[in-house]
């Protein structure tokens, strides 16, 4: 890095889906605790699948997004489902991909063997006492997943038929998914998609014998038979099986990506970085909204220092996408009052986890560049690579600042909230050590210049006042029982409110409204 300020930014070059995907793959294998590639190896297999199924075009183009995106969802409901088993749960989840959703005994077997693993006897036995529960976090979490990996998707521009199947993408053949559609009543890329991931997983955990037998073991049950049934022929096609272990096959994957143009075109490098950040927020109950208040505020502190267009565009894109590789650190940890040693290097791991899965599109590489300096300090008592002051650029400091400031207030990585107030003073006082004083002035200037907005006519979807506050409480990670303390409501009442929300939005978990909440700038 240098400490000079950024040239202006070059012309983005024109994004591939393959590209763009790629990204939300890499993220999604870090999301769901799985080892890097299990996307790609999840979009081979389902294309072979399509191919096997002898699907027309543009079933086979839906097939190749939807198994690309097919964890564009994976942080949905996870705060609630780590705060559930008290545990780490990326390992949960791998050790769930393992069940057979059709057992539930199975299912919630494996649940407690993951509850508050590592804690006394007597926490561990109290928080199996919520085991009951168990099958309806599970149902919330993937309808969840649907939601906003069908959102994301729509965001990106995919087609229509990839949109909807990873809407469904966790519905089973049985008819017990969170949607409770069955047999083709599924959309056909959903279908290949599901069949395509249990066979991924078992692949990973077992090879070719253990992955063949998990899919014929579903087949009818939970996957569709004629897609288990073309899974079964590919089991003695050696350069299928050998292209799985190729270090290669992320560019097989990109010489599938479809020929044909989607409806929109790819979506800009905007559209992108915006998708990414409301991604990785929904990871914690704390961080809804923080990447676009973390951008807004670096960017306007960068036109307050007099910094080209270009480079506060620099800022606000790095803002959007600097804890991207926060995905990977379980939400378990990110949700903690306090932190222990371990969890705190376990944290201190996201700028690089950034840096990594960013890396995938070389068209975010300079911004990708100031997202992972955005914890490093003047004097070099920052992380992941305790850079001192002459080694980063302007867009890295405001960057930090911004980001410093917003983790205050908000309460996030182990602290405890600060009024605004007290966050600006918290910062005053470390100026010219660890953070930039001329920066540390423009977010004074910004926060001074910060008028309340304008009050809203008419709220979104027709909500009304009522269930626009409930839903903002809801984003925010309140419980029902937390929603009607904080607006003197009846539990039923409050229940009431989030049902008709839920209905006028369009979707069916929290964190599908979440969301929708912070898209429409309702998370304050």
């Amino acid at each position: 890095m240098s400490g000079a300020v950024p040239s202006p930014l070059r012309s983005t070059p024109s994004l591939g889906l393959a590209e763009i995907l790629g990204v939300f793959a890499r993220a999604g294998d870090l999301g769901r605790g799985q080892a890097e590639g299990h996307v790609e190896q999840v979009c081979w297999i389902g294309m072979r699948l399509a191919q096997e199924l002898d699907l027309a075009p543009p079933d086979r183009d839906d097939v190749y997004f939807t198994t690309l995106l097919v964890h564009g969802g994976c942080t949905a409901g996870m705060a609630e489902f780590a705060a559930f088993i008290a545990s780490d749960e990326l390992s949960a989840q791998r050790d769930l991909c393992l069940c057979d959703p059709e057992n539930l005994a199975q299912v919630m077997g494996c649940m407690k063997q993951n509850i508050a693993c590592g804690a006394p006897l007597p926490a561990r036995a109290s928080s199996m006492l919520r085991m009951t529960g168990g099958d309806r976090m599970l149902a919330d979490v993937q309808a969840g997943c649907a939601d906003v990996g069908s959102r994301i998707a729509s965001r990106l521009g995919l087609p229509s038929g990839a949109v909807t199947a990873l809407g469904c993408v966790c519905e089973t053949w049985s008819g017990r998914g969170p949607r409770r559609l069955e047999r083709s009543r599924i959309p056909i890329a959903a279908r290949v998609a599901h069949t395509a991931m249990v066979a991924a997983v078992f692949y990973r955990e077992g090879g070719r014998p253990l992955a063949v037998e998990a899919v014929q073991r579903r087949a009818g049950k939970s996957l569709d038979p004629d897609v288990a049934r073309a899974f079964g022929a590919l089991e003695g096609d050696a350069s299928f099986w050998d292209e799985l272990e190729s270090t290669t096959l992320a560019h097989a994957i990109s010489a599938l990506e479809p020929a044909r143009p989607v409806p929109t075109g790819p979506p800009s490098l905007d559209a992108v970085v915006l998708a990414l950040a409301d991604f990785v927020d929904l990871k914690s109950k704390r961080t809804a909204a923080h990447s676009r208040r973390t951008a807004e505020l670096a960017e306007r502190m960068a036109h307050a220092l007099g910094a080209s267009n270009d480079e506060a565009t620099l800022c606000r894109r790095a803002g959007l996408v600097h804890d991207l590789g926060q995905v990977g650190v379980p939400a378990f940890i990110l949700d903690q009052p306090t932190l222990a040693p371990l969890e705190r290097a376990q944290l201190e791991l996201h700028p690089e986890l950034t840096g990594h899965v960013l890396s995938r599109l070389p068209a975010l590489a300079e911004v990708a560049q100031v997202a992972v300096a955005h914890h490093e300090r003047l004097d070099g008592s920052g992380y992941p690579h305790r850079l001192s002051s002459a080694a980063l650029p302007r867009a890295a400091r405001l960057l930090a600042v911004a980001d410093a400031y917003d983790e205050r207030v908000r309460g996030t990585e182990g602290r405890a909230p600060l009024t605004p107030g007290e966050a600006q003073r918290a910062l005053e006082a470390e100026a010219g050590i660890r953070f930039d004083r001329d920066c540390v002035r423009a977010l004074g200037e910004v926060l001074a210049d910060t008028a309340k907005p304008a009050m809203t006519e008419a709220w979104p979807a027709g909500l009304t006042e009522r269930e626009v506050e409930v839903l903002r409480l809801a984003a925010l990670g309140l419980t029902l029982k937390e929603i009607a303390r904080d607006l003197s409501l009846s539990p039923h009442t409050a229940r009431h409110h989030l049902e008709h929300v839920y209905e006028k939005i369009g979707v069916s978990s929290r964190a599908g409204a979440a969301l929708f909440a912070v898209e429409h700038g309702l998370v304050e």
